[in-house]
């Protein structure tokens, strides 16, 4: 069974339209990413570069979520997962620039800050949930590979001499 049909547990379906809002990881990314929009309406105009580069962070992280989600292979769908792990990196470092830059309050930071960590849990927790079940889908294929041949001590010459049927002492020659 593949691993669209299997599933992990916690984990909806994969093939599902828009399944991958059912996700905790995606549910708290979504939240964050309200929160920034809202944190960054009232910057200056003078920080419009930032504001920027945190709403694209921020929507990143649950638009590569969403896209992994679609794609068709699990690999796929970890190398979205692995993109917007970056994405959040990125925004926890925004949030930190606007902290520093006194363009949020304390109250903001530490609300953006909890919901970028607990984010940061959540889909790392995900992508280690799936990357165990890969792994497992991969066990029982290497299981029924066939045996690898041994080869023989005797140097191929000496096997095909072996072979055509030379005598004993042709092998001689050859090792």
């Amino acid at each position: 069974m593949s691993a669209a049909k299997q599933g992990v547990p916690g984990v909806p379906r994969m093939g599902h339209p828009q399944g991958y809002r059912q996700l905790v990881a995606w549910r708290v990314l979504d939240e964050l990413a309200d929160l920034v929009h809202r944190a960054t309406a009232h910057f200056p105009q003078t920080e419009r570069k930032l504001v920027e580069q945190m709403n694209s962070a921020a929507t990143s992280v649950v638009a590569n979520i969403a896209e992994g989600y679609g794609r068709r292979s699990l690999n796929e769908y970890l190398h979205f997962l692995g993109i917007s792990r970056g994405s959040l990196a990125e925004l926890g470092e925004h949030i930190w620039r606007a902290k520093q830059r006194r363009l949020i309050s304390e109250a903001e930071y530490r609300a953006l800050d909890s919901a970028q960590g607990r984010g940061s849990y959540l889909l790392d927790r995900l992508i280690t949930a799936l990357e165990k079940k890969r792994q497992q889908e991969m066990a029982p294929k290497a299981a029924t590979r066939a045996p690898e041949r041994t080869r023989s001590p005797l140097p191929y010459r000496c096997r095909v001499a072996s072979i055509l049927g030379r005598p004993d002492d042709t092998r001689a020659a050859f090792t």
